[in-house]
């Protein structure tokens, strides 16, 4: 109050303003003295109803104006409330404090009061924006570095305001740093998710009769490629590489699956050809044999040599190519293929047992063709197949009877 009441008289001197419109008048003309005291008489509720906003918003337009008075106010409020989300105005605040010359009575009273506390309430808020991680740490370092008078600050309160400062990030940093975060919240929330309708989409693909329409207990399939049997499903490999993004008959090499239809829009595998590059994969007909061996114990096998049937057709592709030239006749050609292809094993393998009936035959050194059937679906599949087109024709003549009844 009596600060008021010093501020009322001084202002009465110096304007003749005595009202509190008169002193309001003068406030919103730009005037800093005026627009100081109209906030303090605001904050006091002196001859007007007390209003903290406004007694706010003029205080601000003084400090606008560099009123160390307005300045001085300001430095001490937000530090007694400890309240960071106004570190901008103190930071300015304390910026005219160090660097405004006092002109009035006013700013020199201003002058002296605050030079006992500046560098105290300064440091003590500085440690609080520190400790929040507030981005204006670093503009009140400044001025402590730059502001204050060197003897005002010793080495281990300069050394402890730069430790404090150099841990405090910007804005933009920590705005960056929320959006990764964010980012990857919702990437491995996302994740996640396909991960779990992965899960559920793979088990209802696992379903025995979604994936094997036709077996059964007595009759499970034989294996044809890795993972796909005899009985599976089309239908199941194209879900199967929509949900895992891959295709479940990837080989190197070229392989190719024969299925037929037993019912509309479903149809199952019973036969596999697969083309292995022997000179590659360093893989001979034998290797395929002992193998198939193993899987089907009492296979039986039997082959014919077909190296003839293989230099024959390696001719004629010869003569296409032109260059039979550089031979006198077949038997010549013949006699220098049998040179370099002496090594090799052109004999047609057939391994079978009630089940299953495997082809393993070398088309050329480089070249094995394998045709993989089970014998036993590829019969049921087939009745099947025929049952179905016999029905399809059955609906097709259907249709057309409708179609002429007029």
């Amino acid at each position: 109050m009596k600060k008021v009441l010093f501020s009322i008289l001084a202002v009465s001197v110096f304007s003749g303003c005595t009202s509190f419109e008169e002193i309001k008048h003068q406030a919103d003309s730009g005037n800093p003295e005026m627009q100081y005291e109209v906030a303090l008489m605001y904050r006091a509720g002196d001859g007007v109803p007390a209003d903290n906003q406004k007694a706010s918003e003029y205080m601000m337009l003084a400090l606008q104006n560099n009123h160390m008075p307005a300045a001085w106010e300001l430095v001490q409020d937000i530090y007694r409330q400890k309240d960071i989300k106004r570190a901008s105005d103190f930071v300015k605040a304390y910026e005219i404090l160090l660097s405004t010359e006092p002109r009035t009575f006013a700013d020199h009273r201003v002058a002296f009061a605050s030079a006992k506390h500046v560098k105290t309430l300064g440091i003590e808020y500085l440690r609080l924006l520190a400790k929040e991680n507030c981005v204006e740490t670093k503009n009140l370092r400044n001025l402590f570095l730059t502001k204050l008078p060197k003897e005002y600050l010793d080495r281990r309160e300069r050394e402890k305001i730069n430790i404090r400062v150099s841990q405090i990030r910007s804005t933009d940093e920590i705005a960056e740093e929320k959006r990764i975060a964010e980012e990857k919240r919702i990437a491995e929330e996302k994740r996640i998710a396909e991960e779990k309708a992965k899960k559920e989409a793979l088990a209802k693909l696992e379903q025995p009769e979604f994936k094997y329409p036709l077996r059964t207990k007595d009759r499970p399939g034989i294996r044809l490629y890795k993972d796909i049997y005899s009985g599976t499903s089309q239908k199941w490999v194209d879900e199967y590489k929509k949900i895992m993004q891959k295709d479940p008959l990837e080989y190197d090499g070229t392989i190719r699956f024969v299925a037929a239809d037993i019912e509309d829009n479903i149809s199952v595998y019973y036969k596999c050809f697969i083309t292995l590059y022997s000179e590659k994969q360093k893989i001979l007909p034998n290797d395929i044999v002992k193998k198939y061996s193993k899987e089907y114990p009492g296979i039986k096998i039997t082959f014919v040599d077909q190296r003839d049937a293989v230099y024959k057709n390696f001719i004629e592709k010869y003569k296409e190519r032109n260059s039979y030239a550089n031979f006198h006749s077949d038997e010549a050609l013949i006699k220098e293929l049998h040179k370099g292809w002496n090594k090799y094993d052109f004999r047609k393998y057939t391994l079978q047992n009630s089940n299953v009936k495997i082809i393993i035959e070398a088309t050329n050194p480089s070249i094995i063709e394998i045709c993989i059937v089970d014998t036993a679906y590829e019969k049921l599949v087939l009745e099947y197949a025929k049952v179905l087109e016999l029905k399809k024709e059955i609906e097709r003549k259907k249709s057309a009877q409708e179609a002429l009844d007029f």
